[in-house]
């Protein structure tokens, strides 16, 4: 007879209640693993040049060497070369940075946009901060009356009004951002930087003006422009070994841009001013020739190989969607541009385009242009009282010749490719107080004086 096993009654309880806890450890296993932490998402450093025209730096091809840590860091970088801004005004070039949406889009006030202007569109800061972000802006110019909205929405906003103090202004402003740093390694952080130079009045301190002896007229201008830049250039060197000494390098997505560029007499803007006789302008917001719209953007990702150009056309409202792909961060809020990243893994994305606008006051009139670069072709859409002007030009050979008459069915091809783009929204008038027009007209966006 086979032996019989004698259970007690301890025994018989025990048993159901071993074999429970077995089933349940192999049921929490997966879970256990899957609570793992997960990586440390990369930190993100957004450096914002004003007045920053792409062909005036040295990685771009400048034969003034005026960017020699820029290069730097442009040799770890991806560069982008046909980069172009939304409008080139500094509010709604950085609303379309910071929102991925085209200024007729912002549905209300560029200089005033705030939450409710821009409530169907992710706000990068606010987006960064639902995430764990610190974020943190330090500012070195006196344009903050038109972006309150968006700097209201980082925990630390730092303002240093220099204007014709800048070599103390903007070492305030980088030292500042640098003592932020020390502070806040521990959590992944956001850290915006505006630098105001090379925005007019060009005056760089001596050890920087090193091009404009024996120059005159808009020749001297820009020699005196690059000095600012080279000033800056050394900025953002602080910026950069900052990261390197605390071991942040291959911890932080660094993105350098620029809101718009600037004119130095270049192409007759009379269409755009409304003038009878030729008008070689200078400055900005006055037309969107490349001169104020192409822009740098340098993207260094930790991970990425660097020292690689993108020579497709980009543009200034891809750059959020792009970020938050690369910091994993998902968005169902409505997005005008398109992720970069199939561009950067060398893949091709059809159909690149950049798309850009203004509305502007000339002499008391209003004049809404429109501009679209696609397949080496850019098109300008010019509307005022006196109708609708187009300019075509042919990338490679310049702006100066209109070769709207020559490609009349490609120039209306465009000009309804501007149209289908925008569903024939353009972008509203502002009503502004008078201490607002003031600080506008003494940079130049308004023309009174203009008839």
């Amino acid at each position: 007879m086979p032996a019989q096993l004698h259970v007690t009654a301890h025994q018989s309880l025990a048993l159901p209640l071993i074999t429970l806890f077995l089933i349940g450890l192999i049921l929490l296993a997966p879970a256990c693993r899957q609570a793992e932490p997960e990586p440390a998402r990369p930190n993100l450093l957004f450096i914002m040049i004003d007045t920053l025209r792409a062909d005036h730096l040295s990685c771009y091809g400048h034969e003034r060497e005026t960017s020699p840590n820029i290069d730097r860091l442009a040799a770890e970088s991806i560069l982008f070369e046909n980069h172009y801004c939304s409008i080139p005004f500094t509010p709604g070039s950085h609303w379309s940075n910071f929102t991925g949406r085209y200024p007729h889009n912002f549905g209300d006030s560029i200089s005033e946009a705030a939450e409710g202007v821009m409530g169907d569109a992710p706000v990068m800061t606010l987006v960064l901060r639902e995430q764990g972000y610190r974020t943190a802006a330090f500012i070195s110019n006196d344009m903050v009356k038109f972006l309150g909205g968006m700097f209201g929405h980082f925990e630390r906003f730092n303002e240093r009004q220099y204007r014709k103090k800048h070599d103390t202004g903007f070492y305030q402003t980088t030292n500042a951002a640098l003592q932020w740093l020390d502070g806040n390694t521990r959590e992944p952080f956001f850290l915006f930087i505006h630098y105001w130079d090379p925005h007019a009045v060009y005056n760089p301190i001596n050890e920087f003006d090193l091009w404009s002896e024996g120059l005159e007229g808009n020749q001297r201008e820009a020699a005196l422009y690059d000095g600012e830049i080279r000033f800056v250039d050394t900025k953002v060197r602080m910026l950069l070994d900052k990261l390197d000494e605390l071991g942040l390098d291959d911890d932080t997505i660094v993105v350098l841009t620029s809101d718009h560029g600037e004119a130095f007499g270049e192409h007759d803007g009379r269409d755009f001013l409304l003038q009878k006789e030729s008008t070689y302008y200078t400055g900005h917001y006055k037309g969107l020739f490349d001169t104020e719209t192409r822009v740098p953007l340098l993207l260094r990702v930790p991970g990425l190989d660097g020292g690689r150009k993108v020579n497709s056309v980009t543009q200034s409202v891809d750059l959020l969607p792009t970020l938050l792909e690369l910091l994993v961060i998902g968005n169902e809020r409505t997005i005008d541009g398109s992720s970069l990243l199939p561009l950067i893994n060398g893949e091709p994305r059809p159909d690149s385009y950049a798309f850009s606008e203004m509305r502007k006051r000339v002499g008391g009139r209003t004049v809404l242009s429109k501009s679209i670069v696609a397949d080496g072709w850019k098109l300008m859409a010019i509307e005022s009282d006196e109708g609708e002007v187009l300019r075509l030009h042919r990338l490679e050979q310049g702006e100066d010749q209109n070769l709207a008459g020559v490609e009349g069915p490609l120039a209306e091809e465009l000009r309804q490719r501007i149209h289908d783009l925008t569903d024939g929204r353009v972008m509203e008038e502002e009503e502004r107080d008078a201490e607002t027009l003031e600080r506008l007209r003494s940079l130049g966006y308004i023309e009174d004086d203009l008839q």
